[in-house]
């Protein structure tokens, strides 16, 4: 076999067309390369399972309402210590932890009622994904909550509590970048707890993929929610003390 070239045309042109002839002909005289091609798919295929933004965003939505909690209840908890209104209640036989157990409780209670309201409206609550939806949203309340006490005790004014808020709510919103744009994906993203909740959200709600495969994710999520519970409770603590 013989290839004739311009003497114009570029060495690396030169290459690959030789290459691309010798193959073709050992394909046409019956010769395959000795190799083998095995195919391995990391993670589920998701191949034509495109799914609608408006899907993705009903996650990013759920998301978003829990963390809008955080700064509610912080805002609560900072003006309750900056009213006095703590210092009355602990005047009586009511002491500092049965305080923050109560807006612990409170906290929780409205996050997690609030959460399960806004599921039913977007329609995310079936059958199916109720079970799942329920934890995830129990822990995604608690980690809030748990936060919403850091930011009440380290704000001393409405101004100072607008900037730790709404730098809480950025990161924890970062994420939802990932559920967009995928290809924004990075391994330093699974430091943020959110990271964990909407990943499992969406692979149950919009894949149909089920609890049992998002048990790492449960826990970091509860690892996560943990350690903010204890530290919110120090904190807070430290500042009525």
């Amino acid at each position: 076999m013989k290839l004739y070239f311009s003497s114009q045309t570029p060495e690396e042109i030169r290459e690959a067309g030789e290459v691309l002839s010798r193959e073709f002909a050992y394909m046409l005289l019956g010769f395959e390369l000795p190799i083998e091609v095995e195919e391995t798919i990391i993670e589920p295929d998701m191949i034509g399972q495109q799914i609608p933004l408006r899907n993705k965003m009903r996650v990013l939505f759920l998301t978003f309402v829990l963390v809008v909690e955080i700064f509610a209840l912080a805002n609560l908890l900072m003006e309750e210590v900056q009213k006095k209104t703590v210092q009355a209640l602990l005047v009586t036989p009511v002491n500092i932890s049965e305080f923050m157990s109560a807006k612990a409780i409170v906290g929780i209670s409205l996050a997690f009622f609030e959460g399960v309201l806004a599921a039913l409206l977007l329609r995310l609550i079936n059958i199916e994904t109720f079970f799942a939806i329920i934890i995830f949203l129990f822990l995604g309340s608690v980690l809030a909550t748990s936060l919403a006490f850091i930011v009440g005790a380290t704000s001393r004014d409405f101004s100072s509590l607008m900037g730790w808020g709404m730098l809480v709510m950025l990161i924890l919103i970062i994420p939802a970048i990932q559920l967009i744009f995928p290809a924004a994906a990075s391994p330093w993203l699974e430091a943020i707890p959110t990271h964990h909740m909407i990943q499992a959200l969406d692979g149950i709600v919009n894949y149909n993929l089920s609890l049992s495969d998002y048990l790492p994710q449960i826990t970091y999520l509860f690892s996560f929610a943990l350690f903010f519970f204890l530290a919110g409770f120090f904190i807070f603590r430290r500042r009525l003390v």
